[in-house]
């Protein structure tokens, strides 16, 4: 069991080595990962979401912008508001000045060690808000029209 256990750098490694994600080593020790989606698509059009973790006070969150817009902020942050209601471990982190909306997990393990379920029910919960509900915010950035018809 103390093998399924983390809070630094190389043993999260270990356990995402044992969910079978891949990761990288970026600058800050940060580790760089890239997750399948449903209908999420990154800038190239791929359906993969690149996601970055942090073991210091456990920061998942992702690497690239999910939108950079200039039109529309207050729809844009009322959408994200309305989705965190609805998916409480993840929260949407709009940056006016760059315009630049991010989707993030944190929470302090308070000198406990995080385990492989968690990491697990954090990334595929990250991944689960953001394929269910880029839709909303893509057209509430687009058209200025908050709406979830069509979100399960």
């Amino acid at each position: 069991r103390e093998r399924d256990m983390a809070t630094n750098l190389k043993e999260l490694k270990s356990l995402l080595k044992k969910l079978d994600i891949i990761c990288q080593e970026a600058e800050g020790e940060v580790l760089v990962l890239d997750v399948r989606t449903e209908r999420y698509q990154n800038r190239d059009g791929e359906k993969i979401l690149t996601l970055a973790l942090r073991p210091k006070n456990f920061h998942l969150f992702t690497f690239y912008p999910l939108l950079q817009t200039d039109a529309h902020h207050d729809a844009l942050i009322h959408a994200c508001l309305v989705i965190q209601s609805k998916a409480k471990m993840v929260r949407f982190v709009f940056d006016a000045k760059t315009s630049e909306l991010r989707c993030e997990v944190r929470f302090s393990l308070k000198g406990a060690k995080l385990t492989k379920n968690q990491l697990h029910r954090c990334i595929s919960g990250m991944v689960e808000s953001v394929d269910r509900f880029y839709p909303v915010i893509q057209r509430a950035a687009q058209e200025e029209v908050v709406a979830f018809e069509g979100v399960e």
